[in-house]
């Protein structure tokens, strides 16, 4: 359970839990019809987190490291227009700055749940 006494400044977990939330939806949002199993599986520890259930960011930490896993998930332009390959790797550029967040945020709050 992730409780937000975990620290003695309850607003600092707050936000951090509300935060990992937004990201996680940002990521679901990124992945949509491209990645159903991943937007299916953040979309999940996103509704458990929000219920307080301290699973959801375990389930998502899990997700994290090892061949297949949401680390390898890149974006592929459709075609070789030049436009189209920039914005592919800005999509990439982003979808890595929110995951490295998402993680920040996921430890922070399993530690703070532990202490």
């Amino acid at each position: 359970m992730i409780h937000a006494s975990a620290r003695c400044d309850d607003a600092v977990v707050d936000r951090d839990v509300e935060r990992l939330i937004i990201v996680l939806e940002q990521l679901r949002g990124m992945l949509g019809e491209t990645e159903p199993r991943w937007a299916s599986w953040i979309a999940e520890d996103a509704h458990r987190i929000q219920r307080g259930d301290g699973s959801g960011v375990t389930h998502f930490l899990s997700a994290l490291g090892g061949m297949g896993s949401l680390n390898d998930v890149r974006f592929l332009p459709p075609d070789d227009e030049p436009e189209t390959v920039e914005e592919t790797r800005a999509l990439n550029e982003r979808f890595r700055t929110l995951l490295s967040e998402a993680y920040s945020l996921a430890t922070s709050v399993q530690q703070d749940a532990e202490d």
